[in-house]
């Protein structure tokens, strides 16, 4: 048998639990809400801290009743918290809800409904001191208006949530709408509760059942509101993401043909301009313009790529490497460095051909782009093996080799390791995303005036 004072401390600790869920739910939506000046989330704030005040209400209730507080007490500090804080928490819920959906903020007829929430709740917790030694209408004010009027918000609520197309397919959104649908029929449950002991029924439950629901239901609410904030965030991002690819690529694009046409003029402007000074300031013009064509070529490959998924097939190495070499034969100085492969060391794995044509590609020009050719013998080896279920693949040469200090920062987007870097920043982003791609990693050693080593290992 459970003693008075340990009834009283359990339903404490269940109010406290929901109490300090509320407050923390309050100000997780208030923060998103100014954040992202969503004003739904600003008003389900609200609901939660209107929560935390019936709570408090419901507290001191139990204070009362154990004789703690007087009437007039009780009214101010424990009976009118209780029932408006509930039937409060039920109109920013209704009024979140309907401002998510339709976008419109109408707070000329918030304001009049709390102030008629208001108004109802101090008679109601006026009526429940009606009768001194209780009975129907105290039984009815303090409990069943209160909890007909809350069940029946959290249900339409439940039901527009659940229906409607603006949450449709988000795990967030089915948890949220069920267990605010759940709350509702919990709280309709004590209003029949309520009326069945009015009817002279006699219905009972264990003491112990009062707050551990609300808390459990109250939780779930509050766990799925904010998986759906998540989605919700999730999915205006990738849209924005979108959106900005579409821009990048077509702007890209639509910047490549002027471009042509401008290589076009300086070669024009080569035969009819026979001053050799003119022929060096177009040299260095066309020096520039090759330079941002590479450059819009890097972010159209970023673009296109970063959209397709992986396709793993069978990959023969031998012929991967070919088509690289087909790309990166006609740059400069390509045809003054040794290749040195073994091409009977060539094997066959599964990955993406694409992805990995990327990497070999950009790892290849950088090779060659900032090779020395005044030693005796320049070259870029290439390595593959198979290594405990692993595809290693090893650029080596023998350039000019990249800083210690610089090669933590060679893979950021638009980083250059000097001034007097030919790259545009983007060729070992660009490599570092497909490998991510790929689920394998790329690491880098290398020594000024050595040349550096490029590593790729491949899950298989």
């Amino acid at each position: 048998m459970i003693s008075s004072n340990e009834l009283v401390l359990r339903l404490f600790t269940a109010y406290a639990a929901q109490g300090f869920i509320a407050v923390i739910l309050a100000f997780v939506f208030y923060y998103y809400g100014k954040q992202g000046k969503r004003h739904h989330l600003i008003l389900w704030a609200w609901m939660w801290i209107s929560y935390a005040i019936h709570l408090a209400g419901v507290s001191l209730v139990t204070l009362l009743e154990r004789g703690v507080l007087s009437p007039i007490q009780a009214i101010a500090f424990g009976t009118f918290p209780q029932i408006v804080g509930m039937l409060a928490m039920a109109v920013f819920l209704i009024a979140g809800t309907h401002q998510l959906i339709r976008g419109k903020r109408k707070i000329q007829y918030l304001l009049a409904v709390l102030a008629g929430t208001f108004v109802l709740s101090l008679v109601l917790s006026f009526l429940y001191f009606d009768h001194p030694e209780g009975g129907t209408v105290r039984y009815i004010s303090r409990v069943g208006v209160r909890c007909l009027v809350a069940g029946v918000a959290f249900i339409v609520s439940g039901i527009i949530t659940f229906r409607h197309e603006r949450f449709r397919g988000r795990l967030g959104q089915k948890i949220m709408s069920l267990f605010i649908l759940l709350f509702g029929l919990e709280q309709l449950h004590y209003f029949i509760t309520v009326m069945g002991n009015v009817m002279g029924y006699n219905i009972t439950f264990p003491y112990i059942y009062f707050g551990i629901v609300e808390l459990v239901l109250m939780a779930l609410i509050g766990l799925g509101m904010v998986m759906w904030l998540l989605e919700d965030e999730s999915r205006q991002l990738e849209r924005t993401n979108k959106e900005l690819d579409s821009f990048l690529y077509r702007t890209s694009h639509d910047l490549r043909a002027p471009i042509s046409s401008l290589l076009g003029l300086v070669n024009i402007a080569r035969y009819d301009l026979p001053d050799e000074k003119a022929h060096e300031y177009l040299k260095m013009i066309e020096g520039r313009i090759v330079k941002l064509d590479e450059l819009l070529t890097e972010v159209l490959i970023y673009s296109r790529e970063s959209k397709l998924e992986v396709e793993k097939k069978e990959v023969v190495f031998n012929e991967l490497l070919d088509a690289v070499l087909h790309e990166v034969y006609f740059y400069q100085q390509a045809t003054q460095i040794r290749l040195d492969y073994d091409r009977t060391t060539s094997i066959t794995f599964l990955s993406d051909f694409r992805q990995l044509k990327i990497i070999l590609q950009n790892l290849f020009t950088n090779a060659i782009k900032y090779h020395d050719l005044s030693k005796p013998d320049p070259y870029i080896a290439v390595r593959v093996r198979m290594e405990h279920k692993q595809v290693v693949i090893q650029v080596i040469d023998n350039g000019e080799g990249i800083d210690a200090q610089a090669q933590a920062k060679i893979f950021d987007m638009f980083y250059r390791a000097s001034s007097q870097s030919e790259g545009t920043g983007l060729g070992l982003y660009i490599v570092q995303q497909a490998v991510e791609k790929l689920n394998g990693k790329i690491e880098v050693q290398s020594v000024v005036g050595e040349g550096s080593t490029f590593t790729l290992t491949l899950p298989q």
